[in-house]
Order: C-alpha cells, then structure tokens, then sequence
C-alpha cells in the first residue's frame, strides 16, 4: 500500500511500468479518509556485483523461470553490497534476480526523492551502494 506522493515519485521515473491500483481509505461510517494504491512493482533485473560486499552464492532448486542460485551477505558484511550503477539506469524500484529474499529495491534517485518529500514510515532493509561498472 502505497501514497500519491510514492506514486508520483517511482511514475516521474518510470511512467506506466508498475501497476497501482487505487482505492479509498475509509472510516466506520464510510467516510473517506485518504487515497492510497496497491503497488505492483514490475522489473527483475541483475545488477548486483558478485566480487564486492562479502556476497555468497548458494545454490537453489526452483522453477525454471527463476534463477538457479542467488547471493546472501555474510552477517558481518551486512550492508556492504555493491548493484552496478548502469543496470539501474532509468528504474526507479526493481527486484533483484539474485537475491533470496524479495524486498523491492529502490534506486538512490528514488530514496533522495523520498527523503525530500518527508514520506514516513518507511522500513529498509539491506543498503546497497551504486557503483559504475567500469
């Protein structure tokens, strides 16, 4: 569930990509209280840097349309993974194909965004940083 101020953020990056279904938030007595959105983030993409960040590549069986391993960090290299700046160009929010679990990750451009905008409560999980391929 996300706000019009989210949604206008992730869309002034990547117009009519995701999916966001609108709906009224509503009281006991069927006022209207708010607009919000189901968010449907819609890219997969590959674009962490296995040789930096302590990363480990564990093997999984899964369906065929997914990935045959993903990386997990160490517990003390929390935090310290690097995702290749130019896999990210032009995404504003995006799963990561090698990753085990199944957060939606936004770009810097997109958390910036958000800071300005003072959009709260947000919860983050892992931090990774952006780097240049070259």
């Amino acid at each position: 569930m996300v706000s019009q101020k989210f949604k206008d953020i992730v869309e002034s990056i990547e117009p009519g990509v995701h999916d966001f279904i609108h709906f009224y938030l509503m009281d006991n007595m069927k006022n209207k209280i708010a607009d919000y959105y189901f968010f449907s983030c819609k890219n997969i993409i590959d674009s962490i840097n296995p040789n930096v960040g302590g990363l480990e590549r564990r093997h999984v069986d899964l369906k065929e349309d997914c990935a045959d391993y993903y990386y997990g960090a160490r517990p003390a290299d929390e935090n310290n993974q690097v995702l290749f700046k130019e896999k990210l160009d032009g995404k504003a929010c995006f799963y990561e194909l090698h990753w085990k679990e199944e957060y939606i990750f936004i770009t810097d451009e997109v958390y910036q965004k958000i800071q300005q905008a003072g959009l709260k409560p947000l919860r983050f999980g892992c931090k990774f940083k952006e780097q240049s391929m070259s």
